[in-house]
């Protein structure tokens, strides 16, 4: 048969030869599975939060230094702060005292306060001599 003879109309056939194979459909894109990925970043997210170590404590031993000191306390010998006789923002003079140290007590640096009161007693001594 020819196309003139067909029973279908020309444009029907022309769109026989040259159409696509299969069939096509207008269709939103379904939520699920970014929904699924996003649900699973935030369960593993959360494992890791709560199941791993972030922090760790350690002991440590020293001195907490401030550069630039605001103010710089001399004191003779070691020992714990006893007593603090003046209050924060009060005007002191050179000599005035503002703290007690209490240094009978016994702890890992107590060594040099040893050999320090040693010395110092020996220096008495000798200067009592003359």
């Amino acid at each position: 048969m020819s196309e003139k003879e067909s029973i279908f109309r020309e444009e029907a056939l022309s769109y026989k030869e040259n159409s696509w194979l299969g069939d096509f459909s207008i269709s939103v894109p379904s939520i699920l599975p970014v929904a699924l990925w996003i649900s699973m970043g935030v369960l593993v997210i959360t494992i890791v939060i709560l199941l791993t170590n972030y922090s760790q404590r350690v002991p440590a031993i020293g001195q907490v230094l401030y550069f630039p000191a605001a103010a710089e306390s001399v004191f003779n010998q070691d020992g714990v702060i006893s007593k603090i006789k003046v209050q924060q923002g009060d005007f002191v003079k050179k000599g005035e005292l503002i703290a007690t140290v209490y240094h009978d007590v016994v702890y890992e640096g107590g060594g040099v306060n040893i050999t320090l009161q040693e010395n110092a007693e020996k220096q008495i001594k000798s200067l009592k001599k003359t």
